[in-house]
């Protein structure tokens, strides 16, 4: 019996083909008249200009129609292929194939006979399996030729031809224009006028502080000699410009909807969208100086310039309206704002001059409000110290000095460093103060405090460090000061020098003494021989006495 299963499996093949053959037969014919009635319902909208029940009549009408052809050529064929729908069976089969091939004949259809007998004896079986084995050879399948179906597609260039007539005519738009009418059917339409309106402008989205200009104008037979825009119920009348009909939406703009008018013919309504514009509402600053200053935090509102020390940490508070994001940007770098509840804030410790600017963005524009602004830095000035040197005329071993110090915050210490002029390295550091404030005066007896060698030469300055904790405190020094430790021999012998010139100075005196007397005599002598002393007399006494004085002294 495997020659007669094989026999009916190749009926089975011949079914799908057949029906194939109907598919391709219904799918040339549903491409024919399904566009022929699609143009049908096409070209009366074109030509009628239904209203919207009209257009919903049509809509159905094609739905309906378009349904039955789907259902008519398409569906049917592919059921029978699928099995989902029950086809010709195999007898009917036999018969087709019968009369294709005239060596089968009535043989294919007498063998599935004789398999419908019950009664299964051993003749019967050998039977079937006889006339199984002599049409196995046959090809079933031959029996269909597509080619039948394929002559159909000459329906199908009918609409083909349609539309290239409608093509050339230049109508294609306008024609398949009215489908999106009638899909559409519940949009009023209006019908072809001897003119329409061009928009010239074609983003109608603004930011709702800047000025926009809408530019239309007029295609068509007809030329209109006065368009006039119509915005909320107004019409006025727009302005001819190059060739262009214009009119100025003034800033602040609101989303505004208007249309265009003209010799009764009116456009389609057109939405003007306002877009929102970030901006800052909220602006402020907070200076929070270095700790050294001793100088309490500053804000500053509605201003991002500022002067302050170097070190200063400055924190922006920063509160948007319609923002999404706030950037600061500054000559090497972008950064983003953090932002908390719509409330922007960054903090940014400053050491040197600053210019920045801050930037807002949001889903309609990017960097929109850009401001500048500048930080001034005050550097922390160096200390400044002085001192004036004042030598004991006793003991040469010994100076003193006075000298001050001051700096624009704090001097945190004054010392004296000293050192053998022989040996740099070794150094000695004595503190003359913490004074913590921002002027001192100090006092030092050289050489207190150090320990000294006779014989040697000391050099010695004195140094001020500041409060700056940005710089670990920054230094200045004096001049360099020099004393030779001397010996005690040497301090004798300069003993004797100083005694040596005291008493030489007491003998100019004696002399000077002499001299004196001796004027004061002549001026005697001369004053009893005159009556009356004249003016160079008179000079002459005056003269004599501040001399006496300055002997005196």
């Amino acid at each position: 019996m495997s020659s007669y299963n094989n026999i009916l499996d190749k009926l089975n093949q011949f079914s799908r083909k057949y029906y194939t053959k109907i598919l391709i037969k219904g799918g040339l014919l549903f491409l024919a008249f399904g566009v022929l009635y699609f143009l049908l319902i096409l070209g009366i909208e074109y030509v009628l200009w239904l209203n919207s029940e009209g257009r919903f009549i049509l809509l159905l009408l094609f739905l309906a129609v378009e349904a039955f052809l789907i259902y008519y050529y398409i569906a049917i064929p592919i059921f029978y292929i699928l099995k989902f729908k029950k086809g010709i069976s195999n007898k009917e089969a036999s018969l087709l194939i019968g009369k294709h091939f005239g060596e089968v004949g009535d043989k294919l259809y007498n063998l599935l006979d004789l398999a419908e007998d019950n009664d299964r004896s051993e003749l019967l079986l050998a039977s079937i399996q006889q006339r199984s084995d002599n049409l196995t050879m046959v090809p079933f399948t031959r029996a269909v030729n597509f080619k039948d179906s394929y002559k159909y597609l000459k329906y199908a260039t009918i609409p083909v031809l349609l539309i290239l007539v409608l093509w050339i005519s230049g109508n294609m738009d306008s024609f398949f224009g009215s489908y999106e009418r009638v899909i559409n059917y519940d949009t009023a339409y209006e019908p072809p006028a001897p003119f329409v309106f061009r928009l010239i402008s074609g983003d109608l989205q603004v930011l709702e502080d800047s000025s926009f200009t809408v530019q239309v104008a007029t295609e068509g037979k007809v030329k209109p000699t006065d368009v006039y825009i119509v915005v909320n119920g107004k019409e006025i009348l727009l302005q001819k410009a190059n060739g262009f009909y214009e009119y100025t939406f003034s800033a602040p703009l609101l989303t505004t909807e208007f249309f265009f008018k003209a010799n009764e013919v009116s456009s389609r309504v057109y939405e003007l969208k306002s877009l929102k514009t970030p901006s800052i509402q909220l602006f402020e600053i907070t200076l929070d100086y270095p700790s050294y200053t001793k100088m309490p935090p500053d804000i500053l509102k509605s201003t991002g310039n500022a002067t302050f020390p170097e070190g200063t940490k400055v924190s922006w508070k920063l509160e948007g309206l319609n923002t999404e994001e706030i950037v600061l940007i500054s000559k090497d770098t972008t950064i983003t704002l953090n932002n908390y509840q719509n409330v922007f804030s960054l903090s940014k410790t400053i050491y040197n001059e600053f210019y920045y600017a801050l930037a807002t963005s949001n889903r309609n524009v990017a960097n929109y409000e850009k401001l500048d602004y500048h930080f001034r830095v005050v550097k922390d000035a160096y200390p400044s110290i002085n001192a004036k040197m004042v030598a004991d005329s006793i003991n040469p071993n010994m100076v003193y000095f006075i000298g001050e110090a001051s700096d624009d915050y704090e001097i945190r210490s004054i010392k004296l460093i000293c050192y053998a002029d022989n040996n740099v390295e070794d150094r000695q550091t004595i503190s003359l103060g913490t004074p913590n404030a921002n002027y001192n005066q100090f006092y030092y007896t050289f050489p207190t405090g150090l320990n000294l060698e006779e014989g040697r030469t000391y050099s010695y300055y004195f140094e001020a460090v500041d409060n700056d904790a940005i710089h670990n405190g920054k230094t200045s020094k004096t001049q360099l000061f020099t004393t030779a430790i001397l010996d005690s021999n040497e301090l004798n012998n300069k003993e004797l020098e100083a005694q040596q010139a005291i008493i030489k100075g007491i003998d100019n005196t004696l002399e000077e003494f002499k001299k004196q007397e001796e004027s004061l005599k002549e001026i005697n002598r001369e004053q009893k021989e005159k009556n009356s002393l004249n003016f160079n007399d008179q000079m002459q006494v005056k003269d004599f006495l501040k001399k006496q004085q300055d002997q005196e002294q």
